[in-house]
């Protein structure tokens, strides 16, 4: 949980902001990686920190470890063979330490020639007395011990996977290799132990199954930013989560690959490759939007197995619908969706309306923008209703009113400008506005950023821990958030294996404008036996009703003349990660809080 000190600006709260820190950074030789450079960069940017010092530990004995263990040989050709990361890629230190004093451990010769000489003297320990706020480490070798104290807010370091599961072993390899479909990463606070930790930031993203180079790059270059976020909470007083008592994990130490697990990851990432480009080939994406006859709250029950599902009749070969919010008027239900049509690439804003859970109206169109239009987050206040659908195309989180309800609509304000936003979700709690979002920009399904308002029309204030959560298994709104006994529940998307896989509901134990907290109780998944079964990612109630989504895989037909281009567009999708771009009988089903990941 983050925690920042609030002083009151002009009616309003604002974050204390104090002078950029001091640190040191420290390696075990001077070679600089391009995700650290970057990390570096974020440091020096905007004035959060000021690097003071460069130390250069004692570097490894050259030859020392070269030669692979029995059994083991394989793993070492492959990974100089064929993984080329980029975020490992060596940089020019130079113009990032050109003005730095470089301090080396070792012999005076290990530090490169064209920078800097220390400051300290010829007694490279006296960098102890520099005073400094943190030392960020790089090196692959632990820090000596007595440099732990040597600054006041400790020895930060990255450790590349989820340190509850995984305890060395090569970055990125053994998720892909144990098919676990996220891939996490930690900074944290070194202490005198090798089993405990304090962590400062940590993060789950989607495991990159068919690339063990890009599920690297994007564990690597995704969490650079880290430090500099840890440094702006500090600046804002933020300090609990830096000094916290430190957590021992019993996570097993995961030895390099042997040579079996080197043929068996080969084996693996190969058929990962060829099922991503048969999807891409052959398979397309369809959603649909379903009603259960239940009040939300029941799927916060942990006992139940399945809840029946009365899907809507699928639209024709062109499009299909999703994004169900609905709203109670005259006694009727008014629900409103998105309505996708693939000839145009684009998504509407359409409605239907409802009379005891039965469509008795027909489909019609009430928002259409130049822009993709989703998630029709519609509700009342004042006697007003609202709209709050997705525009992130046009960088905008703007609010619609109904001026003739409910096919009639015009823009009442921008909210929040220059976003690019999904699914924008805004609620009253706590005699606050609050409005939770994630940014494209940022990872669309990966970091959860909010902001905060007096009163619906603003003004609107970023979250002084923003983002306050990266975690591709629950960051992305997944519908309206709802209280049950004073309680905040929360709908989260589950895209760890697939866009829209599932819903996470998690219980909201804290939020104020300087802090955020929340932990999963229930996961929602969809009927593997069901007529949607590949996908859920919208949960929603009005009227006693609860509109959810559903999505299923269908092998599609094409023409000759497309499959030379078919084929040739997944060649070259395999090398990337995918972005996503948004009467039969069925269920979802729900799983205990036991192991929600």
């Amino acid at each position: 949980m983050k925690t920042v000190e609030m002083s009151v600006i002009a009616g309003d709260t604002a974050p204390k902001v104090m002078n950029p820190l001091r640190f040191a950074v420290f390696f075990d030789e001077l070679v600089l990686q391009e995700w650290q450079a970057r990390c570096l960069r974020a440091l020096l940017e905007r004035g959060r920190a000021r690097l003071e010092l460069v130390i250069v530990g004692q570097p490894a004995m050259e030859g020392a470890g070269s030669m692979p263990r029995p059994g083991r040989t394989l793993f070492p050709v492959f990974r100089r063979l064929f993984v080329h990361p980029t975020a490992t890629r060596p940089v020019d230190p130079a113009d990032l330490f050109a003005t730095v004093p470089v301090v080396s451990l070792g012999s005076d010769a290990d530090r490169p020639s064209g920078l800097r000489q220390p400051v300290a003297g010829e007694d490279p320990w006296k960098i102890l007395e520099q005073d400094l706020d943190f030392i960020l480490h790089f090196g692959s070798f632990p820090v000596p011990e007595v440099f732990l104290e040597a600054a006041r807010y400790g020895v930060w370091e990255f450790h590349q996977g989820d340190d509850e599961r995984y305890h060395a072993g090569p970055p990125g390899f053994w998720e892909i290799h144990d098919g676990e479909p996220v891939t996490g990463a930690v900074l944290r606070r070194r202490t005198g132990r090798p089993d405990e930790r304090v962590v400062l930031k940590k993060g789950f993203f989607p495991t990159v199954d068919y690339s063990w180079a890009a599920n690297m790059d994007r564990a690597l270059l995704e969490s650079a930013s880290w430090p500099a976020e840890v440094c702006d909470d500090i600046r804002q007083d933020c300090i609990s989560d830096v000094l916290a008592p430190p957590m021992r994990t019993t996570a097993p130490v995961r030895d390099l690959p042997n040579n079996r697990q080197t043929l068996r990851f080969v084996q693996k990432v190969s058929g990962n490759i060829a099922i991503r480009a048969g999807n891409r080939l052959f398979r397309r994406t369809e959603w649909n939007i379903g009603i259960v006859h239940q009040p939300v709250d029941r799927f916060l029950q942990q006992s139940g197995t399945g809840l029946k599902v009365d899907w809507l009749p699928a639209l024709s070969d062109h499009g299909f619908v999703a994004d169900p919010f609905g709203i109670e008027k005259d006694g009727r239900i008014h629900l409103f969706f998105e309505e996708y049509d693939r000839r145009l690439g684009k998504g509407v804003i359409s409605h239907v309306e409802l009379d005891g859970g039965a469509v008795v109206s027909p489909i019609r169109r009430v928002l259409d923008l130049p822009v993709h239009l989703s998630y029709p987050y519609v509700f009342e206040h004042d006697g007003r209703v609202y709209c709050l659908p997705e525009t992130s195309e046009a960088r905008e989180i703007a609010l619609y009113q109904a001026v003739n309800f409910p096919h009639e609509w015009r823009k009442a304000a921008v909210l929040v400008d220059g976003i690019a936003a999904a699914d924008a979700t805004v609620f009253e709690f706590g005699g606050r506005w609050w409005l939770f979002c994630t940014d494209v920009d940022a990872g669309e399904n990966l970091r959860l950023f909010i902001w905060h308002a007096p009163a619906l029309f603003g003004p609107w204030r970023p979250h002084a821990a923003n983002p306050v959560k990266t975690d591709i298994r629950s960051s992305r709104p997944a519908g309206r958030p709802f209280t049950r006994d004073g309680v905040l529940f929360r709908p989260a998307q589950d895209c760890s294996r697939t866009y829209g896989g599932g819903i996470k509901l998690n219980r909201v134990t804290r939020l104020t404008p300087g802090e955020f907290a929340e932990e999963a109780v229930t996961v929602i998944q969809p009927d593997p036996t069901g007529d949607y079964p590949d996908g859920i990612h919208t949960l929603s109630e009005a009227g006693g009703l609860t509109f959810v989504d559903g999505k299923r895989l269908v092998f599609r037909g094409m023409p000759r003349k497309q499959w030379v281009r078919r084929l040739t567009t997944a060649v070259r999708f395999i090398r990337r990660p995918r972005r996503p771009t948004a009467h039969q009988v069925g269920s979802v089903s729900l799983r205990p809080r036991g192991n929600p990941s």
